[in-house]
């Protein structure tokens, strides 16, 4: 069976009140009196807007008796919790009219606004149906949280209850939006495969409009540090360490023009005073941060996991036992930094290292090319041909020496 989505900017059981019939009844005058509500066309072109924005659970003929009219799609909206979405829909089609700024003016009066869209309140209140409820409040106990609830965690019923109560009072003042984007970080990483992925573009986007992102990357930065209690408070932007200026040597293969990948000597590590196989092919890495620190847990997770399987994704919270973790989070919480220290103390597992740049399609193809260079096999003029025969010598796992 169906179930109707809930929270959103007004109407749904999760408001906090609900919508009055005194409410209703002025936001329906109100609505009727923007000129393009007796437009059928135009209305057309406002429906089409919602369910761009809202998807398929925005049907206004469920309450329709006839056809689609205001009325019906003014229920449909006060139901899925999108009466302001409804409201920038008739701005946006028609004109921004005094009788529109009159209807906006009202529904700020009825629905204060809040830190998530509907879309993106209904996205994530579907993607914590599945987190159960202790989950839920072991995160909302955690010690970033510690004095910021207004509510008891023991008290919540479920992930879109603590949404709820964290998100109502999120723009009443300064600061109060910090512990939300905490939560939805913290719960994010109680999750595994796609819903962590979702929720972490989800977060994202509602950091970024905040101005929050420094606290969603501190967050991922302590969890991937192997100290997830230790997210302060008051945070701040701390970048990844930067690269020093003792970089290895580097050199750039002789090319045709077309590609432009950086190789180096294959390091040695110098604490360790036996010297350990290098590759015999390496390419590409980033130097060494001689200032990297900590994560030892997670590198020696990382290591393990990657001798346990033949093909695995360097991706930290894949389902259990649906194969490796990964490593995921944010931009700038120290993913690439965890992965070139990776490749540096455990070069010796290997015969063959080549770091590919995966900033976009182009940087990628350009790097396999180099490779293919690099292992001695026949170009062609066909790039994808060149490609396809690097993945199948390393399908093959051939060793190979420089």
């Amino acid at each position: 069976m169906a179930t109707e989505p809930t929270g959103g900017s007004g109407g749904s059981p999760r408001s906090g009140r609900p919508l009055s019939l005194d409410d209703k009844e002025r936001l329906h005058s109100a609505v009727r009196d923007v000129e393009i509500t007796n437009d059928p066309r135009q209305m057309q072109s406002v429906i089409q807007l919602l369910r761009d924005e809202v998807g398929e659970a925005f049907s206004p003929a469920r309450f329709a008796a006839t056809g689609v009219d205001s009325w019906s799609i003014l229920n449909a909206c006060v139901k899925l919790g999108t009466v302001r979405e409804f409201c920038r829909a008739l701005g946006l089609v028609g004109a921004r009219t005094d009788a529109w700024r009159c209807l906006d003016e009202l529904v700020d009066e009825i629905y204060p606004r809040s830190a998530l869209t509907s879309a993106e309140r209904i996205r994530v209140e579907g993607l914590l149906r599945p987190v159960a409820r202790e989950t839920v409040a072991q995160v909302l106990r955690h010690p970033a949280l510690l004095d910021q609830l207004g509510f008891e965690a023991d008290g919540i019923t479920d992930g879109a209850d603590a949404l709820f109560r964290l998100e109502g009072p999120a723009l009443s003042r300064p600061g109060a939006d910090r512990p939300l984007v905490i939560f939805l970080e913290l719960i994010a990483h109680e999750t595994g495969g796609r819903s962590h992925l979702d929720l972490h573009e989800v977060i994202k986007a509602v950091a970024g409009r905040l101005g929050r992102e420094a606290v969603a990357q501190e967050v991922c930065r302590a969890i991937f540090g192997g100290n997830p209690t230790e997210v302060s408070i008051v945070s701040q932007d701390v970048a990844d360490p930067g690269e020093t200026d003792e970089a290895a040597p580097t050199t750039i293969l002789p090319t045709s023009g077309a590609v432009d990948v950086k190789t180096s000597a294959p390091p040695t590590m110098t604490p360790d005073p036996v010297v350990a196989p290098v590759p015999g092919l390496w390419g590409g890495v980033p130097p060494q941060n001689r200032n990297f620190t900590g994560r030892d847990d997670m590198l020696e997770h990382l290591r393990s996991t990657l001798q346990d399987h033949v093909r695995a994704a360097v991706l930290p919270h894949a389902p259990q036992g649906v194969g490796p973790r990964t490593l995921q989070g944010l931009g700038g919480v120290g993913k690439s930094q965890l992965a070139v220290e990776y490749a540096y103390r455990c070069q010796s597992d290997y015969d063959l290292v080549w770091w590919i740049p995966a900033d976009d399609e182009r940087s990628i193809r350009r790097s396999f090319v180099s490779l293919a260079r690099k292992l001695g096999l026949p170009e062609s003029e066909d790039q994808q041909f060149t490609i396809e025969g690097a993945l199948e010598e390393l399908r093959l796992g051939r060793r190979h020496c420089a």
